[in-house]
């Protein structure tokens, strides 16, 4: 019986799942970290224009008084529209009650609050100087205007705390960037280390360089999009999570940014898979063969 022999160094395939499993895990944080960073001037532009601006009214105000003074706010550029409400002084006692509670008020004692208007203000004029504009041009020609008030320190600090979160945001996600393409590169480092001596053969018995890397760096291509899709329906869950438990989200997300942003790590994916299994076969083809062991 004619026995068959295997000779020559074992040929292991690199573990690809592996290597595709984890890409995928560092292509979705690399796109978290993405989405946040492309939202976060819209998650500070939101939080700014939920500060209110409070036009408190005389006690004698009339309704047609009232919506005069509706009309004057509404044409203001700085005032977001929709936002601008009227808080009656019961509505006003209510809230009140409600934040601090039942014992507020004694019941004999009289309702020692008034009418206001209450609005917001669009995120590019929340600062001091601003606000003070729209304080004096609310009061001018308008007698029956108490006062217009907001939180002055509170506007000077939400403005400066939340351009310092912006910074280290985009700080973060650029160290992060690094350190995600480094653990991909190591990635694939690893997933290519049983398949060195086979490189070596190849190359030993007069296989082209191209011959040589082209199979790897197919490999390379569905590695990287087969990653880059697992990363992506990573992010679906997520933002799908997010919008389930924070249905205010809907407002900030932009759709087409997340195409976008998802066509971005399709593509870097891709590329960066196929540049890194390049320049690992490329190093693996430059060593000698007692260099590998």
């Amino acid at each position: 019986m004619a026995q068959k022999f295997r000779t020559g160094i074992p040929k292991p395939k690199p573990n690809y799942f592996l290597s595709i499993v984890s890409i995928s895990l560092v292509l979705f944080l690399l796109g978290l970290m993405a989405l946040l960073t492309l939202n976060t001037n819209k998650l500070i532009d939101s939080f700014k224009e939920n500060v209110n601006v409070i036009a408190e009214l005389r006690d004698s105000v009339t309704a047609g008084q009232i919506d005069t003074l509706k009309q004057f706010i509404s044409k203001i550029e700085a005032v977001k529209v929709p936002t601008i409400d009227v808080v009656t002084k019961e509505d006003a006692l209510s809230i009140m009650k409600k934040e601090m509670g039942e014992d507020f008020l004694l019941d004999e004692m009289t309702n020692p609050l008034n009418d206001a208007i209450v609005f917001n203000v669009k995120a590019a004029y929340l600062d001091s100087t601003q606000l003070a504009g729209i304080r004096t041009s609310i009061m001018n020609g308008h007698d029956y205007v108490t006062n217009v008030y907001y939180q002055e320190t509170f506007v000077g600090k939400v403005s400066e705390t939340l351009n310092k979160i912006g910074i280290g945001i985009l700080i973060i996600s650029l160290l992060f960037l690094i350190i995600a393409l480094t653990i991909m590169h190591s990635t694939l480092k690893l997933s290519m280390y049983s398949n060195r001596f086979l490189i070596k053969n190849m190359q030993l018995v007069g296989a082209g360089k191209r011959f040589i890397q082209r199979p790897f760096l197919w490999k390379g291509v569905w590695s990287g999009f087969l990653s880059a899709i697992l990363a992506c329906l990573l992010l679906v869950l997520l933002l799908w999570a997010m919008i389930r438990y924070i249905p205010d989200m809907l407002s900030i997300i932009d759709y087409k940014e997340v195409g976008m942003l998802f066509l971005a790590i399709l593509f870097a994916g891709i590329v960066i898979t196929v540049f890194s299994t390049f320049l690992i076969i490329n190093r693996y083809l430059r060593l000698r063969r007692e260099d590998m062991f």
